[in-house]
This record gives structure tokens, sequence and C-alpha cells, in this order.
């Protein structure tokens, strides 16, 4: 019989559903979207994670590592007590590094105050595979990590890796900062009475009036590297 291990409860004042060996992982296919880079993304899709997503050390046995969807491969991420687990999460093994000891405190840890939160993510096909980049938040011992964290992703035979695509490094930047409601505030067509948000939505658009990853990601660089804090602010996690 299987057991069932999902977790709803309020934390960090957030909602946050957590995993189950049952979970119905095509709620989290996302909404149909426009974006474009340098060219048009092919056959994109945006999903806001509400409530937030746990992926925490929830695969203890090797049997119970799961690859199908980019929710199981962060849950083994966070679940791998040896770098063989942990490289395993990566395309050809090209794992970047990481201590033996994070990799003990991460698979021992309480799954309830310990995790990756999932907050958005975006798929897409790249060079005909299927693509994902996914933002969170690692929660540790209760405390969130000030800034957010991202993945690359690819489905290769049915199977998720985290990848390194430098052609995916803006869209990465872009959505890793965005917050989830700034993305449709800055995908919109409407002016904003909010200057700031207008300038994004005026000059982030290609010719069709498509949001451009790379103009927005070039905006907010610039608004980085000048320290324009309270500007970044309004739709990004800084």
């Amino acid at each position: 019989m299987t057991k069932i291990i999902q977790v709803l409860f309020y934390l960090l004042g957030v909602t946050i559903f957590g995993y189950s060996q049952t979970t119905d992982y095509s709620q989290f296919n996302g909404s149909s979207v426009k974006v474009s880079t340098t060219h048009r993304l092919t056959e994109p899709y945006f999903h806001g994670y509400n409530p937030n997503y746990i992926a925490a050390a929830f695969y203890k046995s090797q049997d119970q590592f799961k690859y199908s969807t980019v929710e199981e491969l962060l849950t083994a991420l966070f679940s791998s007590d040896t770098k063989e687990r942990y490289e395993a999460c990566f395309l050809n093994g090209k794992a970047t590094a990481i201590a033996n000891e994070v990799l003990k405190r991460r698979s021992s840890a309480d799954t309830l105050t310990n995790y990756f939160s999932l907050i958005h993510k975006l798929e897409f096909q790249h060079e005909g595979k299927l693509t994902s980049i996914v933002k969170y938040f690692e929660i540790k011992e209760g405390k969130k990590d000030a800034r957010p964290s991202s993945i690359q992703a690819q489905q290769v035979n049915g199977r998720w890796y985290i990848t390194t695509e430098p052609a995916l490094n803006d869209l990465e930047y872009t959505f890793r900062l965005l917050k989830t409601d700034a993305f449709w505030l800055v995908k919109s067509k409407q002016p904003s009475k909010d200057p700031d948000i207008n300038y994004i939505i005026e000059n982030s658009k290609d010719e069709s009036k498509v949001l451009n990853i790379t103009k927005l990601a070039a905006i907010l660089r610039e608004w980085d590297e000048k320290n324009y804090t309270d500007k970044l602010a309004k739709i990004c996690d800084i």
C-alpha cells in the first residue's frame, strides 16, 4: 500500500505543498505563453507553484529515486547523500562541486524545516529537447536563503537531468530573479501606473510586442550594476 507523505502546513507565512508518492505532476504543466530571446521560444509554458512545492530529502533507498519530472529531479538532488547519487542528477554526471558535508546535512535534515521551495518554472523546447528552468529558494532550519536559486534541466529519453546551456543564461538569470506575479506584469501590453514597471513593459518587447528575455535581462543587469535596489525590488527577489 502506497504511503502518502504529503504535507500541507504554514511556514514562513507561506502555504507549502509537500511531496507525495501519488502526486499528479500534470497539475504543474503550466500555461502557454509567448516569450522570445534572440528567437521565439518553441512551445513555452510557465507555471507558478501555488502553494510552493517542497523538494526535500524524501528519497531514502535507491528504488525511491525518480527523475521523470523536474519536481522529482529536485527532490532527488536534495535527497542525495552520496556523490554518486548527486552526480546522477546531472547530464553525463557533469555535476557542480559540492561538499560531502552539504550532502550529509541535506539528506539527513528534518524535511519540515529543510528543503527546496519551488517558486515557478518555464518549460519549452530547446534544440529538440524539452527544457525547464526552475526557480527555488533553499530553506535551512526554517530560514529562507536571502537570494533565490535556479536550475536548467533537460529531458533525455524520458528522464530529467540538470544541465548547463550558456545559450540559456539570460533566461535562467531573468526567471531566477523575477517574482512570479511580476512575470505576468512585465509580459503585459497594458501600461502601468508605476513608471519603473512601465519602462520595463515598453523596453522589453520585440517587434511583435512579445516579451523578449534578452532585453529584459539587460535592463535587470543594468539596474543591478547601478544598485537600483528599489527599482529591482518591485519585480525581483533580491
